[in-house]
């Protein structure tokens, strides 16, 4: 359990939090949040299939005045009311990582996992509501590439109701609702330490569908992303 401050610059007069708490010693009590995370992990032993189940959450115990814009300019919830306070705001989340199946004779633990995440917050003043992910890793399975890694995921993310609903009552056209996302990777060893990875994403409702700025009256299409990354180990 950690008791955190949700405020570290404490209402920066100067408008950059760098410049209030510099050394991010600053531990201002006017907006309290607390955090909790519980863990359990099972079958830790030498050759069984781990596991890891996590459950957290927070919540900050202040009500802070109402904005719509992040300190970023970009809008982070519905349009904020002059002079009124948001709610009591929190949220929980829960975390597994499971083996599936272990190479037989590996030391290392190698083989198949599969991972999952959820998050939930109330509607109220965040732009997520909900967010979930999950997918399997399989490592080392080829016994000609030992070292690699090939990785598939889903994530969701979804809008607040209370967003949508917003949008609705104002006559949009193009109203938010989710983003989604499917992810296939590999990473592969080239030589001892220097890998590359290959990643392709395709995103369905980019930005949880929002108006293309080419066409306004229709929303972002669906995009598809190549990427690729290099890590060096020395």
């Amino acid at each position: 359990m950690g008791l955190y401050t949700g405020d570290p610059a404490d209402d920066c007069a100067a408008g950059v939090p760098q410049k209030c708490n510099p050394n991010g010693l600053a531990f201002p009590f006017s907006d309290p949040m607390l955090f909790v995370e519980g863990a359990y992990k099972y079958n830790q032993g030498e050759g069984e299939l781990a596991g890891t189940i996590k459950l957290g959450g927070w919540r900050l115990f202040s009500a802070p005045e109402q904005q719509s814009v992040g300190n970023n300019a970009l809008p982070i919830a519905l349009p904020a009311i002059p002079g009124e306070f948001a709610d009591q705001d929190g949220a929980i989340y829960f975390i597994l990582d499971q083996m599936l199946y272990r190479l037989p004779g590996k030391a290392s633990p190698k083989g198949i996992s599969f991972f999952a995440r959820a998050a939930a917050a109330p509607p109220e003043g965040n732009m997520i509501q909900a967010y979930w992910e999950g997918g399997v890793t399989f490592s080392g399975i080829s016994d000609s590439r030992p070292d690699d890694i090939l990785g598939i995921g889903i994530a969701h993310t979804g809008v607040s109701s209370e967003i949508i609903a917003f949008e609705q009552d104002e006559g949009q056209t193009i109203i938010p609702d989710f983003e989604r996302m499917l992810e296939v990777s590999y990473t592969a060893q080239i030589v001892k330490g220097f890998y590359v990875q290959p990643d392709f994403q395709y995103f369905w409702n980019p930005g949880g569908r929002v108006p293309d700025p080419s066409d306004p009256a229709k929303a972002v299409p669906n995009a598809a992303v190549l990427g690729i990354r290099t890590t060096i180990n020395y």
